[in-house]
């Protein structure tokens, strides 16, 4: 797990040979843009654009990728994202591959709290619970990017 902001994004480019291209795509995304994918190269990075209200934290899961990695990005609005090694979590879903997705249950002991101009990244084992509200509910525009691994 990664946590920074923008100012810093270029330092990050060496770990994935799309990590340029995603930062890219992040610091020229126009918020009025729609929710949805956006797609950027097909399966291997796109973007999911989302609006949502936070919730408290006992009302949201733990989930981790197994096939992408997640860039993100807070554009508006305030959240938090607690992150938990997988192995310390309990699996309540098993993984879906057609969804690329597992969830669980487990402790929140680190909280990550997203402001704009933050980006977390999240490899596969990285246990992370998002849409979080940090004080109390927020309207959040998140955009995700989501990198092929």
């Amino acid at each position: 797990m990664i946590l920074d902001t923008f100012t810093n994004a270029d330092r990050y480019a060496a770990l994935h040979p799309l990590f340029e291209e995603a930062f890219a795509a992040l610091r020229d995304f126009d918020i009025t843009t729609p929710d949805g994918r956006i797609e950027l190269r097909g399966g291997d990075l796109f973007l999911n654009v989302e609006r949502y209200k936070t919730e408290p934290a006992d009302h949201r899961r733990y989930e981790s990728h197994r096939d992408y990695l997640d860039i993100q990005t807070i554009f508006s609005g305030r959240e938090s994202i607690y992150v938990e090694p997988i192995e310390r979590l309990t699996v309540t879903e098993p993984y879906e591959a057609d969804h690329d997705v597992a969830f669980y249950d487990g402790p929140h002991h680190t909280r990550l709290d997203l402001q704009p101009g933050d980006f977390a990244i999240f490899f596969p084992e990285d246990g992370h619970k998002p849409v979080c509200e940090c004080n109390g509910p927020t309207e959040v525009l998140k955009v995700v990017a989501k990198i092929r691994i």
